[in-house]
């Protein structure tokens, strides 16, 4: 998919419950929903880490697999985060606590594990609201 960073004005692309093959690159993009895209398949592109207004991003069930990208927990503006209901791998990265904007974040139904058990007390230190159920097939 081409990139939007010719479209200085959008901000917000909810392209949710399509056959996208690919996830929307977009330079101002804050918020951007990519969920039940089944197409999409292969990891999280590192291109999102460039998208430094993005505060909200949704890829839930949109057949990801790989493991979470450090550049995606640069985003400093990150307010809301699902990745759920894909095939996402290994450990959750225990930095993802130092996202301060962070104030929702869905994990569920991956293949991911805690990389301390202290994680989800940090969390909840910061008042975040985490579900992070495994997945079991």
């Amino acid at each position: 998919m081409p990139s939007l960073a010719f479209y200085n004005r959008i901000q917000v692309a909810h392209l949710q419950n399509n056959n996208f093959t690919s996830i929307l690159a977009g330079q101002h993009l804050n918020d951007l929903n990519m969920a039940y895209n089944p197409s999409i398949s292969g990891t999280i592109p590192d291109v999102i880490a460039d998208m430094l207004s993005l505060d909200s991003l949704s890829l839930n069930h949109a057949n990801l697999s790989g493991t979470i990208p450090p550049a995606l927990l640069g985003l400093a503006s990150l307010k809301t985060l699902s990745l759920a209901n894909n095939r996402l791998t290994g450990p959750i990265p225990p930095t993802i606590a130092k996202v301060v904007s962070l104030a929702a974040l869905d994990l569920s139904n991956n293949f991911l594990v805690s990389a301390q058990c202290s994680s989800i007390a940090i969390f909840q230190e910061l008042g975040l609201c985490v579900h992070s159920t495994p997945r079991s097939d």
